[in-house]
């Protein structure tokens, strides 16, 4: 990731239940509104909501990159953007009270506060966590080998109703 200068990475996207943070875009956007020159220069914002055209002021689609596999470079966490962005939600209230848990909160700020260059989608990388599960799809390159035993049909992003796997095209058509 360092030699690529990748920031964030995940395996899997999927949506947030909505019952779990009926508040957190209203909060989002309105910190994104107090602070417009926090938004990267090509962020992955059209990963996150329903109306890329309308950017900040759409819908959430609730899509989060996974947490269960997620590579972090600390420096990002540790990042003066990150603290002012997580201090504005911890005030809010929202993770106390909703359940904001960490897959929407780090999303959002990966998809809003980095160029979309810095995440990295582990595609070519098999994954398991129940009862999800990301395998390589080009069999040819990591299944004929061995190099890679999960079932390619077994696989979450496939048409799954709540895969974000369509959006994924937002980060990698860009890296």
């Amino acid at each position: 990731m360092e030699e690529n200068k990748k920031v964030f990475s995940f395996s899997i996207s999927l949506m947030e239940y909505q019952s779990t943070i009926p508040s957190l875009w209203k909060t989002v956007q309105g910190f994104v509104r107090a602070n417009p020159g926090l938004l990267a220069a090509n962020s992955s914002l059209d990963f996150l909501v329903k109306d890329p055209s309308r950017g900040i002021e759409s819908d959430y689609n609730l899509c989060q990159f996974w947490s269960n596999l997620e590579i972090v470079d600390m420096r990002f966490w540790r990042s003066a953007t990150y603290a002012n962005f997580f201090g504005h939600l911890d005030r809010a209230g929202g993770i106390y009270y909703e359940r904001w848990a960490e897959g929407p909160i780090h999303s959002i700020a990966a998809a809003l506060f980095l160029p979309r260059a810095q995440i990295h989608r582990w595609d070519d990388l098999g994954y398991f966590q129940p009862p999800f599960s990301h395998c390589p799809p080009d069999y040819d390159r990591f299944h004929a080998n061995g190099k890679c035993f999960c079932d390619p049909l077994e696989n979450f992003d496939l048409g799954q109703p709540y895969s974000c796997d369509p959006l994924k095209e937002s980060i990698d058509s860009h890296t």
